[in-house]
């Protein structure tokens, strides 16, 4: 997952041509976005404020982990 921190634009590279899914959630711990992908994402947080957000990605129902993301 990068950049990180970032200003807009954040590249999500899994190396392989599974389906993940993706949640996005404030510092509250508010659900912004869910998405389904494969392999490569990008995900646009410009229209957020700056702040602190976090990641949290799986496959199938396998959670893979959560990432913390630096917006300003």
């Amino acid at each position: 997952i990068y950049p990180n921190p970032t200003q807009g634009l954040v590249l999500i590279d899994m190396n392989d041509n599974d389906t993940y899914n993706l949640e996005l959630h404030d510092i509250a711990g508010r659900f912004i976005l869910s998405k389904a992908f494969q392999s490569r994402e990008f995900v646009d947080l410009q229209m957020l404020s700056d702040g602190i957000y976090f990641l949290r990605l799986k496959r199938d129902t396998n959670f893979i982990g959560t990432r913390k993301i630096l917006k300003y």
